[in-house]
């Protein structure tokens, strides 16, 4: 079977910030795609710089440089080191780093015609579902605090303590391996909409597959401006900048690029059942 290669989907807009701040380095946008094996800036910076290029115009800035990474500690060190403007972030980034980085969420992003994300795991039709001790693949170890705290609580079917995750560079890889069987392979795999979306399409795959749970709608991904009090009117002109977005020939055509469909003002109510879910003591 053919391996799907994972689509960075990447969304960044921005609104007019100003003049350019003084420095050795250009102004900055960070990134952050949690467990997705390309969005590193060896893979994908360029085409960041790219997207860098056509947002620095609307920004008033001579320049723009994209910070795009996969792993939340490094997104952190950047973010502490370059000081970005905006970016995209995992809902459990920004609820970690929410006060010490003063992080606005300003957006969520929209794909397949819903708002939200969900999560779904993932086993072997006719399959008993796993049990303490199994193996789960899934691309959110990197942010064990939101997996356990907000997504597992969340399934609609009790989840089994004692699993051992393990980190999944590929969804769709750990799908495969997971129908295939064989040494190392996961026994359940905790999929995002997307991918279940890909494999429900397969007519020749998704009849091996079965959904043991499932949760409702979380956070998507972030749209933010960091710096807090400091930022001023910067959200409200960043949202400004997302409506008018899919309007324009050049923006619609980014968003198609990028496997979105435009962006949604933040669902504060669902925002703040994981924020508090994932304060729980």
């Amino acid at each position: 079977m053919a391996r799907w290669p994972v689509a960075i989907a990447l969304v960044i807009v921005a609104a007019s910030l100003g003049a350019e701040p003084q420095g050795t380095n250009p102004p900055a946008f960070l990134v952050l795609k949690t467990g997705e094996r390309d969005a590193t800036q060896k893979k994908a910076g360029k085409f960041i710089a790219e997207l860098g290029k056509y947002l620095a115009p609307a920004l008033r800035l001579g320049s723009l440089e994209g910070l795009i990474t996969n792993k939340p500690e490094e997104a952190l060190a950047l973010a502490e080191r370059r000081h970005p403007l905006f970016g995209i972030v995992t809902p459990g980034f920004f609820l970690e780093h929410e006060e010490k980085l003063g992080l606005v969420a300003v957006a969520e992003t929209r794909r397949l015609g819903q708002e939200g994300e969900s999560y779904s795991l993932l086993g072997r039709k006719g399959s008993p579902a796993p049990g303490a001790g199994a193996a789960v693949a899934t691309s959110l170890l990197g942010e064990r605090r939101y997996l356990e705290q907000v997504v597992l609580p969340r399934m609609d079917r009790k989840f089994a303590a004692g699993h051992e995750f393990e980190p999944a560079k590929n969804l769709a890889d750990a799908v495969y391996d997971l129908i295939e069987g064989g040494a190392g392979a996961p026994a359940a795999v905790l999929v995002d909409r997307a991918t279940l979306v890909f494999f429900r399409e397969d007519p020749q795959v998704w009849p091996k597959l079965e959904v043991l749970s499932s949760t409702g709608a979380l956070p998507a991904d972030l749209v933010v401006v960091f710096g807090g009090a400091s930022a001023g009117d910067r959200p409200a002109r960043l949202w400004g900048s997302l409506e008018k977005m899919l309007g324009d020939e050049e923006g619609r055509k980014i968003c198609k690029s990028l496997q979105t469909e435009g962006f949604a003002k933040v669902e504060g109510a669902r925002l703040e059942q994981a924020r508090a879910l994932y304060r729980a003591q």
